[in-house]
């Protein structure tokens, strides 16, 4: 990566973080949900229909009446593209008018017969019901296959975030959405829970997510959910990769069995149709399960498969691999200097150095990982700092970058006084990481408690 890419890639994240555009968080809504969407010839027959039930979030619906302010937004996740497709692209979607809503018996519905905003005809927001419906106007219909399509409607400081992973039909011109269980529905909603740090019901996600996939053995997004909160467990279990406990490894290899069955269900390899980043998931605990039973053959397997994951989404899938490997290969090693700084330097160059202004979600703060800038960075500038090359700018001066910017921006953020001792000290790491002495490298972020919290934690 150049400096001139540094810069660039600095600027981007300065002006993304901007408070002044901060939303608000997410409050995920997880049952009885429902989408279908229609891309018919030319626009205006294009369709999109979106229905959750009795989710726990619209107990309260939030009142989007005169003067306060509502907006919506409608995306995609296709597969063609790797990145989010957001209707409008602009923080928090299209303005609704206050106008069009209308109080009722147990919440409120906005109503427009000619789909001024985003092709929006109806709007149902009451207590235990949200429905949308859009038709032409300025909606323009999704293109499948898709890893996921979603609805986020904000009233005021309230964001309502409702995705949709599993499809009975996922085609280029019809997307159809499986409806939940009941314990689907719970699991995911206590899996993010947990993960955000709003309330610890790890247990129950299990428990529920173990029901739902007895079930419906089909539902790939429970067996993928089961295998991500097996993941966090293990994340948090972990301080030394080197001497992991026998629980450690329980977890790691739990969720390679729900793994095996996620990939299938959400990755169709052979159509090419579906969600690319699930493979880099299990490709990462692949590798870790043969790190912590010391089985390299295990390891050069999840390797491989990385390998295969970043080529099938460049952008998303090398945080597998940089998230990952550099916790158990020393800076000096080829694998580390050749594959993992240079699939960095690759992510962080080209049309990706502009990624958390053109990609939010993904990049930014915008999603699903509140404090995704600060924690990114900080990971950037420890992987840079382990590996130490020469250049102009050399990694140290990177490193020193990353953890300048993440340092500004890290206002409030639980893991900020790790990173206050990390800036400036770049150089220091290096020579750590590089003296011959393995017991005294300091640590890149990601062990025990910064395990998906530091990117994903509230």
């Amino acid at each position: 990566m150049s400096r001139t890419t540094a810069v660039r890639l600095a600027a981007a994240v300065l002006a993304a973080a901007s408070p002044a555009r901060a939303l608000p968080p997410v409050r995920m809504l997880t049952v009885g949900k429902v989408a279908v969407l229609r891309d018919r010839p030319g626009t205006a027959r294009d369709v999109a229909a979106f229905r959750v039930g009795k989710d726990p979030e619209l107990a309260t619906p939030p009142n989007p009446l005169c003067p306060a302010a509502s907006s919506i937004q409608v995306g995609a996740y296709p597969t063609a593209t790797n990145r989010v497709e957001a209707q409008p692209p602009t923080p928090g979607g299209a303005a609704l008018p206050c106008a069009s809503w209308r109080p009722t018996k147990r919440g409120y519905r906005y109503r427009d017969a000619a789909g001024s905003v985003l092709g929006v005809r109806t709007i149902v927001l009451e207590r235990n019901q949200l429905t949308v419906r859009l038709r032409g106007g300025g909606y323009v219909g999704i293109r499948g296959p898709v890893g996921y399509v979603q609805l986020q409607l904000t009233v005021g400081d309230v964001r309502l975030l409702t995705r949709f992973h599993n499809f009975n039909k996922n085609a280029r011109a019809t997307i159809i959405s499986r409806l939940p269980t009941l314990n689907a529905a719970q699991g995911e909603r206590y899996f993010w829970a947990t993960l955000w740090g709003d309330a610890d019901r790890e247990d129950d996600a299990r428990t529920h997510l173990a029901r739902a996939i007895a079930e419906d053995p089909d539902d790939g997004r429970s067996h993928f959910l089961a295998a991500m909160i097996r993941l966090y467990r293990f994340g948090h279990l972990v301080t030394d990769y080197a001497a992991p406990s026998d629980a450690a490894r329980a977890e790691v290899d739990a969720a390679d069995g729900y793994f095996e069955a996620a990939v299938p269900l959400l990755w169709d390899g052979r159509r090419r149709a579906g969600d690319t980043r699930v493979p880099g998931f299990a490709a990462a605990n692949r590798y870790l399960r043969g790190v912590v039973h010391g089985v390299d053959a295990v390891k050069q397997e999840g390797l491989a498969q990385l390998d295969a994951a970043v080529a099938l989404n460049p952008l998303f899938n090398a945080f597998d691999l940089i998230g990952v490997v550099p916790q158990v290969v020393p800076g000096t090693d080829p694998l580390y200097v050749e594959k993992i700084l240079g699939v960095l330097d690759t992510t962080l160059s080209g049309e990706n150095a502009d990624c958390v202004a053109s990609q939010p979600e993904i990049c930014g703060n915008d999603g699903l990982a509140p404090n995704n800038i600060a924690g990114s960075l900080t990971l950037f500038g420890d992987l840079y700092a382990k590996g130490g090359r020469d250049g102009s700018p050399s990694d140290v001066e990177k490193a020193e970058t990353w953890y300048g910017i993440a340092n500004a921006f890290a206002a409030g953020w639980r893991f900020r006084p790790l990173l206050a001792d990390r800036v400036g000290r770049a150089a220091d790491r290096r020579a750590l990481h590089h003296d011959g002495d393995p017991t005294n490298d300091p640590p890149i972020i990601g062990l025990g408690v910064e395990a998906c919290t530091s990117c994903h934690g509230r």
